[in-house]
């Protein structure tokens, strides 16, 4: 089940297949002109691709929407990570590895949440299938975690849930949970 409520997981899982066609994109786009005359040779032998990033995440989940408050709620996410994009022998991309951290606020009626996450997400990019391990909690201000998903996540190439370890309140829209982190923006 995807909750948009949890949208920062929903995007390692779909994610990491636009990041690494970009990255394919980019990879035989900017080769040498040898290497695109025998993309293969030349590409076998590269090794993995690897990299940084860091951008700002910016969304709004309304009413309605599951896992949702019975009003909006605006995130902001400083989101921060590397990437290692493995090559199979023909120079395509195969595998993606993920490691992801962000922080930031949920903020509706004058009152805010903290957000913080490290996530480590593994995708198969020949089946699509992906594994996500990690945790993302929202805490309040100087005050306890009212909202928490810790652990294991893995899902077949269709984006179905065939795995599950660990506590997922957001995930699974645990309603004690959910009241909790609504009760804490109202």
């Amino acid at each position: 089940m995807k909750i948009p409520r949890f949208r920062t997981i929903i995007r390692l899982i779909s994610g990491p297949a636009i990041i690494a066609g970009s990255l394919a994109t980019f990879t035989l786009a900017s080769a040498s002109p040898a290497a695109a005359a025998s993309p293969a040779t030349a590409l076998a032998a590269t090794p993995p691709l690897t990299g940084s990033f860091a951008y700002e995440d910016q969304f709004t989940v309304q009413p309605g929407d599951p896992a949702s408050c019975s009003f909006p709620i605006a995130f902001d996410l400083q989101v921060r990570g590397t990437f290692q994009l493995k090559l199979d022998a023909q120079g395509q991309p195969a595998r993606l590895l993920l490691h992801e951290h962000w922080t930031g606020t949920g903020t509706a009626n004058g009152k805010y949440v903290i957000e913080h996450a490290a996530q480590n997400t593994k995708v198969d990019l020949i089946s699509g299938a992906s594994a996500t391990a990690g945790q993302i909690h929202d805490q309040v201000p100087f005050g306890g975690v009212v909202i928490h998903d810790s652990g294991l996540l893995r899902f077949d190439g269709n984006g179905n849930l065939t795995f599950e370890a660990g506590p997922h309140q957001g995930f699974n829209g645990d309603p004690t949970a959910i009241q909790e982190f609504c009760a804490a923006l109202s």
